[in-house]
């Protein structure tokens, strides 16, 4: 997109897709999308994560288009191309997994990572400041086991409330 609206020009206009099923291109879910509306000059977007200036990049770039920022709804995709997009659909044991990934991840091997980096380059000689805020560390010590009860124990309660719900259905 950062061709801006030049990128129209280079579409073609032949070949496209009745059905764009995403399982056929990826097995991950995706993070960002677009959808540009030729007729109405419109672009709708959605990111899953924080892309700051975009707004005022696309805006720059696509000059007299209306630009639609979706935050992280993927479902507006969907709706702009009349249901023709088909995201993955990912079990929710698969999504628990990597969920239980996510939160026992040990975010400060993070800040050790960076320190380390920091190191090296210095030892090349050159200079490096780190903003402090960058490798504060100020967590909460829990071990990995009672992590690990507290996330199983949260999954659990989802497994079992979402049973339940479904027989209410």
């Amino acid at each position: 997109m950062d061709n801006g609206s030049q990128m129209v020009n280079k579409i073609s206009k032949v070949y496209g897709y009745n059905e764009f099923i995403i399982e056929d291109w990826t097995t991950t879910f995706l993070t960002g999308g677009f959808h540009i509306d030729i007729v109405n000059k419109s672009i709708d977007f959605w990111v899953a994560h924080d892309v700051p200036g975009l707004i005022d990049r696309l805006k720059y770039k696509w000059d007299r288009w209306q630009i639609n920022w979706n935050l992280d709804k993927f479902e507006k995709h969907i709706e702009c191309t009349d249901g023709n997009i088909v995201f993955i659909n990912m079990d929710t044991e698969s999504l628990l997994l990597q969920l239980r990934e996510i939160l026992l991840h040990n975010s400060g091997e993070s800040v050790n990572a960076v320190l380390k980096y920091v190191d090296k380059v210095r030892d090349e000689g050159k200079t490096v400041v780190v903003n402090q805020l960058a490798i504060r560390n100020d967590k909460l010590e829990l071990n990995r086991d009672i992590r690990e009860n507290i996330i199983d124990s949260a999954i659990e309660s989802l497994k079992y409330n979402d049973l339940n719900h479904s027989r209410k259905v």
